[in-house]
C-alpha cells in the first residue's frame, strides 16, 4: 500500500493532514483480496469482510477522545437503509431483488472515556452506571444492591428495591427489531483499558454460532475460505463471548429476533464482568410485537433535560469522584489514584525536599 495507508513511512506519499488544513486526503480501499497471476495482472475477490474498527495512531489521547469509528463490509450486491436517521442500526436488502436480508446494529464499546474516576464505559458514546440508576446504593459495594430493580420497568416501587420512581430508558442504545426478525450485531472495540477483564458480551435470551463464516465460489471457479458470513454448521453456538477487548471485533448472527419461538419483549444485554456492567456497558435490545408495531424504530436517547424531570427532586446526589481524568497514565491504572490523593503526594515531597536536612 503506497497511497491509502495513512502513514507517512518508506516510499510512501504524505497521507497526513496538518490541522487547519482545507484539504482532505482521500483513501481508497478495496473490500477483498488481489491476487496475481503470473505475469502480474490483479484479480480482486469481494470478502464480505464484516465489522472493522477505525483506529488512530495515538491510543492514548485520540481514541478515549472518540475518534474513533467502525467499518462494516457488507454482502455484495446489497443496498442498506437508515432506520431512525442512524447509521447504527439500518436494514440490508438484496440490491438485484429488492429482497428484506437482515437488520443491522453497530455496538461500539469503550473502556477508556474521559468521564469521571468511577465511570470511563461506554457503547455508542452512551453510558448507564448502576450509581446512576441507583443512587441509594451511593457507589457502594454492589453485593447487597438488588441490581435487577435497575433493568425492571415494575419491580422499581417494591419494597424490595425501594426506588421511588422508575428511571425509564437507559442512555446506551436500544437496538430494537420484529419479533422473528433476521439481526446481526456488529460488535467493535477499538478503544479500552486492556487487560482483564475484558468484555464478556452477552444478549440474553439469543445463541449465534461463533464462526458463522462460509466459502465463496467466484464466476471463475475460484473458492475463497471464510470468504462470506453465514450458516455454519461446523461452529459451535454459544450466548455470550469472552474476550472481547481493545482492538478486538466480531459479528453475532442471529436467525430471528426473540429466538425460534419469536418472543417479544426487552432482552438485556451487557459485559457479563460485574466491573463493565456496573460501570455502563448494558442496553436493551427490543424486540416488538409484530402485531402492534411492524416497522420497530427504537426511541431516541432521553436528554438531559428530560432526565431532570423524571429524577425525584429529593434525590440526594450519589457520593461519587467527580474529577475528570486527564492524565493517560492514571487511567490506565485502573484509576486507582485520584488528582486530589496525586496532589496530596507531591505536597508532601515538596515539604521533605525544602526541610533542613541535619
Amino acid at each position: 500500500m503506497t497511497q491509502s495507508n495513512g502513514v507517512n513511512i518508506g516510499f510512501n506519499p504524505d497521507q497526513t493532514v496538518a490541522p487547519g488544513n482545507k484539504q482532505p486526503k482521500v483513501y481508497q480501499w478495496y473490500a477483498g483480496n488481489v491476487a496475481y497471476d503470473a505475469q502480474g495482472n490483479p484479480t480482486g475477490l469481494p470478502i464480505e469482510f464484516g465489522s472493522t474498527n477505525l483506529l488512530t495512531a495515538d491510543p492514548l489521547e485520540q481514541q478515549p477522545l472518540s475518534l474513533i469509528g467502525a467499518l462494516v463490509v457488507e454482502p455484495q450486491n446489497s443496498i442498506q437503509t437508515p432506520v431512525n436517521r442512524s447509521n447504527v442500526t439500518v436494514d440490508v436488502k438484496d440490491k438485484t431483488t429488492g429482497n428484506f436480508l437482515f437488520r443491522e446494529f453497530v455496538a461500539i464499546t469503550q473502556q477508556n472515556v474521559y468521564l469521571t474516576q468511577s465511570v470511563f464505559n461506554s457503547v455508542n458514546f452512551g453510558t448507564e452506571p448502576m450509581g446512576l440508576r441507583i443512587p441509594t446504593a451511593n457507589w457502594n459495594g454492589w453485593d447487597s444492591v438488588q441490581i435487577g430493580c435497575a433493568f425492571s420497568s415494575k419491580a422499581a416501587k417494591s419494597p424490595l428495591c425501594g426506588l421511588s420512581k422508575v428511571m425509564g430508558n437507559p442512555q446506551t442504545p436500544i437496538f430494537a427489531a420484529v419479533a422473528g426478525t433476521p439481526v446481526r450485531f456488529r460488535m467493535l472495540h477499538p478503544d479500552g483499558l486492556g487487560g482483564f477483564p475484558d468484555d464478556v458480551w452477552t444478549i440474553h435470551g439469543h445463541i449465534w454460532q461463533e464462526e458463522p463464516y462460509v466459502s465463496l465460489f467466484t464466476p471463475g471457479g475460484l473458492v475463497v475460505p471464510s470468504g462470506r458470513l453465514g450458516n455454519n454448521p461446523f461452529s459451535q453456538w454459544m450466548g455470550s463471548r469472552d474476550g472481547f477487548g481493545p482492538g478486538n471485533h466480531f459479528d453475532i448472527l442471529i436467525d430471528s429476533a426473540g429466538g425460534i419461538n419469536k418472543v417479544f419483549g426487552d432482552y438485556l444485554y451487557k459485559s457479563f464482568p460485574s466491573g463493565e456492567a456496573t460501570t455502563g456497558v448494558w442496553g436493551i435490545f427490543r424486540v416488538c410485537n409484530p402485531a402492534l408495531d411492524i416497522l420497530c424504530v427504537a426511541p431516541a436517547r432521553t436528554t438531559t433535560h428530560a432526565l431532570n424531570a423524571i429524577a425525584p427532586a429529593n434525590l440526594a446526589a450519589p457520593a461519587s469522584p467527580t474529577e475528570t481524568a486527564t492524565d493517560p497514565g492514571e487511567r490506565f491504572n485502573l484509576r486507582r489514584q485520584t488528582r486530589r490523593l496525586k496532589q496530596q503526594q507531591q505536597q508532601q515531597q515538596q515539604r521533605r525536599s525544602q526541610s533542613p536536612r541535619p
